[in-house]
C-alpha cells in the first residue's frame, strides 16, 4: 500500500517532466535522459504520482478485454460516408488526367467545328473540272467526255451523259437519272463522319501536293 501523501496542484512539478513522462512511457527517451528523469522521480513526489497515474491506465488498457468488430464493419464505414457527385468526378478526373482531357476538349472543339462546316458547306465541289460543266448546283459531264479515274461531286445533281471510268462519290449529292455510264462504284455519302473522312483525305492531299509543284 503506498504510503505517500496525495500531492496538491500547489507542489506542481515546475521543471517541465511530466512530458519527458509520457515520452519515457512511449519508449521515446535516450539511455541518459532516462537516468535523468528516474533520479528525478526519486525526489518529485508530484511527477511520481503522475508518473504512476500514467502506468496504471496502460496497465488497464492493456488488460481489457479486445473489442470484436462486426465483418461489415468497414463496408458500414463506407456506405456512411457522403456519395461522391457526378460533379466532384468530373473535376477529380480532369485533375488527374489532364492530358487526356486537354485531348478530349480538342476533339470535341474539332468535330464541332467540323459539324458546323458540314451544315453550313453548300457550296459545289468537283474533284475534277476539265470538261465538266457546272451550272449553278448541277454538275454535268457531257455527251463524248471520258473521265478517267475516280471522281467525286459534292452538293449537288448530277447528269452523267458522257463516261466515268472509276467510282464516283457523291457527297449530299444525287443523280438525276440512274444510267450505266459509269464502270465504278456509285457511293453515295450522307453522313456527317464519312463526309469528314473524304473532307479530311482531301485536305491531307492538297497539302501534299502543295509541295510535289514547288
Amino acid at each position: 500500500m503506498d504510503n505517500r501523501k496525495e500531492v496538491s496542484d500547489e507542489m506542481a512539478c515546475t521543471h517541465g517532466y511530466q512530458e519527458k513522462i509520457h515520452q519515457y512511457i512511449d519508449q521515446e527517451m535516450s539511455y541518459n535522459e532516462e537516468l535523468s528523469l528516474k533520479n528525478h522521480l526519486m525526489n518529485c513526489d508530484f511527477c511520481l504520482q503522475h508518473f504512476r497515474e500514467l502506468k496504471d491506465v496502460e496497465k488497464q488498457l492493456k488488460n481489457s478485454p479486445a473489442v470484436s468488430q462486426p465483418s461489415t464493419f468497414k463496408q458500414d464505414i463506407i456506405d456512411r460516408l457522403p456519395i461522391e457527385s457526378k460533379s466532384t468526378k468530373f473535376v477529380k478526373t480532369i485533375k488527374e488526367h489532364p492530358l487526356i482531357t486537354a485531348c478530349a476538349v480538342f476533339l470535341v472543339m474539332l468535330m464541332t467545328s467540323a459539324f458546323i462546316e458540314f451544315q453550313s458547306d453548300q457550296d459545289v465541289y468537283v474533284s475534277s473540272y476539265e470538261g465538266i460543266q457546272v451550272e449553278g448546283n448541277r454538275v454535268i459531264v457531257p455527251e463524248g467526255k471520258v473521265i478517267h479515274g475516280d471522281l467525286t461531286i459534292e452538293n449537288a445533281i448530277v447528269e452523267i451523259k458522257g463516261h466515268v471510268n472509276g467510282n464516283v462519290t457523291l457527297v449530299n449529292s444525287e443523280l438525276a437519272q440512274a444510267n450505266n455510264n459509269i464502270s465504278g462504284e456509285i457511293v453515295q455519302v450522307n453522313r456527317f463522319l464519312k463526309w469528314a473522312a473524304i473532307r479530311f483525305s482531301r485536305q491531307v492531299s492538297d497539302f501534299f501536293q502543295q509541295f510535289s509543284y514547288q
